[in-house]
Protein backbone atom coordinates (compact mmCIF):
# COMPACT_ATOMS: atom_id res chain seq x y z
CA UNK A 1 0.00 0.00 0.00
CA UNK A 2 1.31 3.64 -1.04
CA UNK A 3 2.00 6.23 1.69
CA UNK A 4 -1.17 8.23 0.48
CA UNK A 5 -3.77 5.73 0.52
CA UNK A 6 -2.64 5.57 4.57
CA UNK A 7 -3.46 9.00 4.86
CA UNK A 8 -6.88 8.72 3.08
CA UNK A 9 -7.26 5.52 5.93
CA UNK A 10 -6.47 7.91 8.42
CA UNK A 11 -8.66 10.38 7.35
CA UNK A 12 -11.66 7.97 6.95
CA UNK A 13 -11.16 6.65 10.37
CA UNK A 14 -11.17 10.14 11.97
CA UNK A 15 -13.75 10.94 10.41
CA UNK A 16 -15.23 7.85 12.03
CA UNK A 17 -14.61 8.43 15.42
CA UNK A 18 -15.27 11.82 15.02
CA UNK A 19 -18.61 10.63 14.09
CA UNK A 20 -18.99 8.81 16.88
CA UNK A 21 -18.11 10.70 19.42
CA UNK A 22 -20.56 12.95 17.93
CA UNK A 23 -23.51 10.41 18.28
CA UNK A 24 -22.15 9.73 22.18
CA UNK A 25 -22.33 14.13 23.22
CA UNK A 26 -25.01 15.48 20.71
CA UNK A 27 -27.64 12.52 20.77
CA UNK A 28 -30.45 14.57 22.22
CA UNK A 29 -29.86 17.24 20.26
CA UNK A 30 -31.04 15.73 16.82
CA UNK A 31 -30.80 19.18 14.67
CA UNK A 32 -27.18 19.64 16.08
CA UNK A 33 -25.91 16.13 15.32
CA UNK A 34 -27.58 16.45 11.96
CA UNK A 35 -25.59 19.56 11.10
CA UNK A 36 -21.89 17.77 12.47
CA UNK A 37 -23.60 14.40 10.29
CA UNK A 38 -23.04 16.63 7.16
CA UNK A 39 -20.00 18.62 8.39
CA UNK A 40 -18.17 15.10 8.57
CA UNK A 41 -19.79 13.73 5.65
CA UNK A 42 -18.56 16.65 3.70
CA UNK A 43 -15.10 16.45 4.89
CA UNK A 44 -14.64 12.59 4.07
CA UNK A 45 -15.57 13.71 0.58
CA UNK A 46 -13.12 16.51 0.32
CA UNK A 47 -10.47 14.05 2.20
CA UNK A 48 -11.09 11.58 -0.83
CA UNK A 49 -11.62 14.27 -3.54
CA UNK A 50 -7.93 15.63 -2.33
CA UNK A 51 -6.33 11.85 -1.63
CA UNK A 52 -7.44 9.97 -4.51
CA UNK A 53 -5.80 11.42 -7.54
CA UNK A 54 -2.32 11.07 -4.77
CA UNK A 55 -2.94 7.50 -4.86
CA UNK A 56 -3.14 6.79 -8.67
CA UNK A 57 -0.27 8.67 -9.09
CA UNK A 58 1.80 6.58 -5.98
CA UNK A 59 0.21 3.63 -7.66
CA UNK A 60 2.02 4.64 -11.09
CA UNK A 61 5.43 5.37 -9.86
CA UNK A 62 5.21 2.07 -8.03
CA UNK A 63 4.83 0.46 -11.33
CA UNK A 64 7.14 2.34 -13.02
CA UNK A 65 9.90 1.24 -10.73
CA UNK A 66 9.09 -1.92 -10.56
CA UNK A 67 9.12 -2.27 -14.57
CA UNK A 68 12.69 -0.26 -14.20
CA UNK A 69 14.02 -3.30 -11.93
CA UNK A 70 12.88 -5.53 -14.52
CA UNK A 71 14.68 -3.89 -17.40
CA UNK A 72 17.93 -3.64 -15.64
CA UNK A 73 17.89 -6.55 -14.38
CA UNK A 74 17.43 -8.51 -17.73
CA UNK A 75 20.54 -5.94 -19.31
CA UNK A 76 22.47 -7.29 -16.31
CA UNK A 77 21.22 -10.69 -17.38
CA UNK A 78 21.91 -10.10 -20.95
CA UNK A 79 25.68 -8.25 -20.56
CA UNK A 80 26.62 -11.17 -18.32
CA UNK A 81 25.83 -13.47 -20.98
CA UNK A 82 27.76 -11.28 -23.47
CA UNK A 83 30.81 -11.19 -20.96
CA UNK A 84 30.87 -15.03 -20.61
CA UNK A 85 30.64 -15.06 -24.32
CA UNK A 86 33.27 -12.97 -25.25
CA UNK A 87 35.53 -14.76 -22.91
CA UNK A 88 34.52 -18.05 -24.82
CA UNK A 89 35.12 -16.51 -28.04
CA UNK A 90 38.37 -15.48 -27.35
CA UNK A 91 39.79 -18.73 -25.84
CA UNK A 92 38.71 -20.38 -29.16
CA UNK A 93 39.73 -17.74 -31.50
CA UNK A 94 43.17 -17.58 -29.70
CA UNK A 95 43.56 -21.57 -30.45
CA UNK A 96 42.41 -21.26 -33.72
CA UNK A 97 44.56 -18.81 -34.06
CA UNK A 98 48.03 -20.77 -32.95
CA UNK A 99 46.27 -23.75 -35.27
CA UNK A 100 46.30 -21.14 -38.32
CA UNK A 101 49.59 -20.28 -37.66
CA UNK A 102 50.91 -23.53 -37.75
CA UNK A 103 48.95 -24.83 -40.57
CA UNK A 104 50.43 -21.46 -42.54
CA UNK A 105 54.15 -22.95 -41.11
CA UNK A 106 53.48 -25.64 -42.94
CA UNK A 107 52.12 -24.52 -45.99
CA UNK A 108 55.59 -22.03 -46.64
CA UNK A 109 57.74 -25.51 -46.05
CA UNK A 110 55.73 -27.06 -49.03
CA UNK A 111 55.41 -23.78 -51.18
CA UNK A 112 51.80 -23.87 -51.31
CA UNK A 113 50.88 -19.87 -51.95
CA UNK A 114 47.18 -20.97 -52.22
CA UNK A 115 46.83 -22.39 -48.63
CA UNK A 116 49.28 -19.52 -47.13
CA UNK A 117 46.53 -17.12 -48.66
CA UNK A 118 43.76 -19.09 -48.13
CA UNK A 119 45.19 -19.03 -44.09
CA UNK A 120 46.44 -15.22 -43.61
CA UNK A 121 42.50 -14.01 -44.96
CA UNK A 122 41.09 -16.80 -42.39
CA UNK A 123 43.67 -14.77 -39.92
CA UNK A 124 42.46 -11.54 -40.80
CA UNK A 125 39.16 -11.99 -40.36
CA UNK A 126 39.94 -13.49 -36.45
CA UNK A 127 42.02 -10.41 -35.95
CA UNK A 128 39.43 -7.65 -36.59
CA UNK A 129 36.56 -10.00 -34.52
CA UNK A 130 37.62 -8.80 -31.85
CA UNK A 131 35.94 -6.65 -28.79
CA UNK A 132 35.94 -2.99 -29.98
CA UNK A 133 37.77 -1.64 -27.22
CA UNK A 134 39.16 -2.34 -23.97
CA UNK A 135 38.11 -0.65 -21.13
CA UNK A 136 39.93 -3.17 -18.07
CA UNK A 137 35.91 -3.48 -16.91
CA UNK A 138 34.04 -6.62 -18.61
CA UNK A 139 30.98 -5.42 -18.14
CA UNK A 140 31.91 -1.87 -19.50
CA UNK A 141 33.25 -3.83 -22.84
CA UNK A 142 29.98 -5.46 -23.45
CA UNK A 143 27.84 -2.73 -23.65
CA UNK A 144 30.78 -0.22 -25.13
CA UNK A 145 30.76 -3.70 -28.03
CA UNK A 146 26.71 -4.01 -27.93
CA UNK A 147 26.00 -0.06 -28.55
CA UNK A 148 29.03 0.14 -31.10
CA UNK A 149 27.19 -2.18 -33.06
CA UNK A 150 23.94 -0.51 -32.24
CA UNK A 151 25.33 2.69 -33.52
CA UNK A 152 27.12 1.60 -36.52
CA UNK A 153 23.45 0.06 -37.81
CA UNK A 154 22.50 3.48 -37.93
CA UNK A 155 24.81 4.97 -39.73
CA UNK A 156 26.65 6.29 -36.56
CA UNK A 157 30.82 5.81 -35.47
CA UNK A 158 31.25 5.63 -31.43
CA UNK A 159 34.73 6.50 -30.60
CA UNK A 160 35.96 5.73 -26.91
CA UNK A 161 38.86 6.44 -25.07
CA UNK A 162 40.31 6.08 -21.52
CA UNK A 163 39.61 2.90 -19.23
CA UNK A 164 38.00 2.77 -16.05
CA UNK A 165 40.19 -0.09 -14.46
CA UNK A 166 40.08 -0.17 -10.92
CA UNK A 167 36.92 1.49 -10.12
CA UNK A 168 35.08 -0.17 -7.61
CA UNK A 169 31.97 0.36 -9.28
CA UNK A 170 28.58 -2.62 -9.49
CA UNK A 171 28.11 -4.64 -12.43
CA UNK A 172 24.26 -3.28 -12.66
CA UNK A 173 25.34 0.45 -11.72
CA UNK A 174 27.68 0.79 -14.96
CA UNK A 175 24.97 -1.42 -16.81
CA UNK A 176 22.58 1.70 -15.49
CA UNK A 177 24.97 4.54 -16.40
CA UNK A 178 26.63 3.50 -19.69
CA UNK A 179 24.22 1.91 -21.38
CA UNK A 180 21.81 4.56 -20.58
CA UNK A 181 24.46 7.57 -21.53
CA UNK A 182 24.78 5.66 -24.84
CA UNK A 183 21.35 4.83 -25.85
CA UNK A 184 20.22 8.08 -25.06
CA UNK A 185 22.90 9.66 -27.41
CA UNK A 186 22.16 7.33 -30.25
CA UNK A 187 18.34 8.56 -29.78
CA UNK A 188 19.17 11.86 -29.90
CA UNK A 189 20.91 11.74 -32.99
CA UNK A 190 18.78 9.16 -35.10
CA UNK A 191 15.84 11.63 -34.29
CA UNK A 192 18.26 14.20 -36.81
CA UNK A 193 17.58 11.99 -39.69
CA UNK A 194 16.96 14.32 -42.61
CA UNK A 195 19.30 16.78 -41.19
CA UNK A 196 22.70 16.97 -43.00
CA UNK A 197 25.12 15.81 -40.83
CA UNK A 198 29.23 16.31 -41.43
CA UNK A 199 30.84 12.36 -40.25
CA UNK A 200 32.18 14.49 -37.22
CA UNK A 201 28.49 15.28 -35.99
CA UNK A 202 27.71 11.76 -36.49
CA UNK A 203 30.13 10.68 -34.09
CA UNK A 204 29.44 9.86 -30.54
CA UNK A 205 32.65 10.31 -27.79
CA UNK A 206 32.84 8.37 -25.01
CA UNK A 207 36.05 8.95 -22.62
CA UNK A 208 36.58 7.78 -19.44
CA UNK A 209 39.20 9.31 -17.02
CA UNK A 210 40.33 8.79 -13.86
CA UNK A 211 43.19 9.85 -11.05
CA UNK A 212 43.78 8.37 -7.88
CA UNK A 213 40.51 9.22 -6.61
CA UNK A 214 37.51 10.19 -8.86
CA UNK A 215 36.28 8.52 -12.71
CA UNK A 216 35.14 11.14 -14.75
CA UNK A 217 32.71 9.66 -17.25
CA UNK A 218 32.22 12.41 -19.99
CA UNK A 219 29.96 11.58 -23.45
CA UNK A 220 29.30 14.12 -26.00
CA UNK A 221 27.08 14.01 -29.10
CA UNK A 222 24.75 16.11 -31.32
CA UNK A 223 21.28 16.95 -30.80
CA UNK A 224 18.14 18.97 -31.68
CA UNK A 225 17.22 18.88 -28.08
CA UNK A 226 17.94 21.73 -25.92
CA UNK A 227 19.12 21.11 -21.93
CA UNK A 228 17.28 23.48 -19.86
CA UNK A 229 18.39 23.24 -16.05
CA UNK A 230 19.33 20.20 -16.55
CA UNK A 231 16.56 18.57 -18.70
CA UNK A 232 16.50 17.38 -22.28
CA UNK A 233 13.63 19.30 -23.90
CA UNK A 234 12.34 17.67 -26.65
CA UNK A 235 9.80 18.46 -29.26
CA UNK A 236 9.31 14.19 -29.30
CA UNK A 237 8.56 13.50 -25.89
CA UNK A 238 7.20 10.68 -25.07
CA UNK A 239 5.90 9.17 -21.54
CA UNK A 240 9.18 7.54 -20.49
CA UNK A 241 11.30 10.13 -21.89
CA UNK A 242 14.32 11.44 -19.66
CA UNK A 243 13.64 7.98 -17.73
CA UNK A 244 17.44 6.78 -18.31
CA UNK A 245 18.67 10.38 -16.97
CA UNK A 246 16.26 10.05 -13.80
CA UNK A 247 18.05 6.59 -13.47
CA UNK A 248 21.81 7.51 -13.94
CA UNK A 249 20.91 10.55 -11.68
CA UNK A 250 19.74 7.96 -8.69
CA UNK A 251 22.79 5.59 -9.23
CA UNK A 252 25.22 8.60 -9.13
CA UNK A 253 23.86 9.84 -5.78
CA UNK A 254 23.94 6.08 -4.87
CA UNK A 255 27.86 6.62 -5.06
CA UNK A 256 27.81 9.97 -3.60
CA UNK A 257 29.10 11.46 -6.88
CA UNK A 258 28.25 14.37 -9.84
CA UNK A 259 25.87 14.45 -12.91
CA UNK A 260 26.49 17.32 -15.38
CA UNK A 261 24.14 18.02 -18.53
CA UNK A 262 24.72 20.85 -20.64
CA UNK A 263 24.45 22.06 -24.14
CA UNK A 264 26.35 24.39 -26.79
CA UNK A 265 24.33 25.73 -29.65
CA UNK A 266 26.00 25.22 -32.89
CA UNK A 267 26.18 28.79 -34.69
CA UNK A 268 23.74 28.96 -37.91
CA UNK A 269 21.80 26.08 -36.63
CA UNK A 270 19.29 25.14 -34.63
CA UNK A 271 21.78 22.34 -33.31
CA UNK A 272 23.53 21.50 -29.95
CA UNK A 273 26.80 20.15 -28.48
CA UNK A 274 25.28 18.17 -25.77
CA UNK A 275 28.16 16.66 -23.04
CA UNK A 276 27.55 14.67 -19.84
CA UNK A 277 29.59 14.34 -17.30
CA UNK A 278 29.71 11.87 -14.59
CA UNK A 279 31.87 12.31 -11.63
CA UNK A 280 32.21 9.31 -9.68
CA UNK A 281 34.75 7.71 -6.55
CA UNK A 282 37.15 5.09 -7.25
CA UNK A 283 36.74 3.76 -3.86
CA UNK A 284 33.21 4.03 -2.99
Amino acid sequence: MVPETYVLVESFLFITILNSICISIFRFEPSLYASLCYLASGLLCLMIAVYTPYVSVGRHNAEMRRIDEKITAAQNAQYEAVMKSNFELRRIRHDMKNHLLAIRNMAEKTSNPELIGYVDSILGEISSATVPYRTGNDIADAIIADKTAKANKRGLDLKVSGDMAGAKIEANDIVTILANLLDNAIEAVCRLYGTELSSEQKTIELELRKNANFLYIIEKNISGDKIDKGIIRSSKDSPDHGFGVFNIRKTVKKYGGEFDISCESIEGASLYIVEVEVILPMNR
